[in-house]
């Protein structure tokens, strides 16, 4: 019984969705934006929101790969990261002013850390 809820809870963790919506980006873009449009609405640079990614993730994380592009009305950069023993982490960042806007860990330790803040009560 405890292996299908964990296999569950794994499942619930999954990439690349991330369940929450977006609150407070600077810049609003829609889904039919173009490469070129979105590239000239970004106020920061790709080096930029990945610099302030890696600093959120923390050491012993490298970066997959980074793109442009419109969550949930936002301009942001998504930055997947992979971790030697650590799993993956993507990491959204606003295209328009570097603040860290959402962040999902996935993988077996991200997962069973989660499952385990959800099963604990509160004291």
């Amino acid at each position: 019984m405890k292996s299908i809820i964990l296999a569950a809870a794994l499942l619930s963790f999954s990439f690349p969705a991330l369940a929450d919506k977006l609150v407070g980006c600077s810049v609003k873009a829609s889904k039919v934006s173009t490469g070129a449009d979105k590239k000239k609405m970004a106020k920061i640079s790709r080096e930029a929101a990945e610099k302030a990614a890696m600093a959120k993730a923390g050491p012993g994380m490298k970066i997959t790969e980074t793109e442009l592009e419109v969550e949930d009305g936002c301009l942001v950069y998504s930055v997947d990261l992979k971790g030697e023993g650590k799993g993956k982490q993507e990491i959204l960042v606003d295209a328009g002013n570097g603040k860290i806007l959402a962040h999902e860990r996935a993988g077996v330790k991200g997962a069973v850390d989660k499952v385990k803040d959800k099963l604990t009560p509160n004291k």
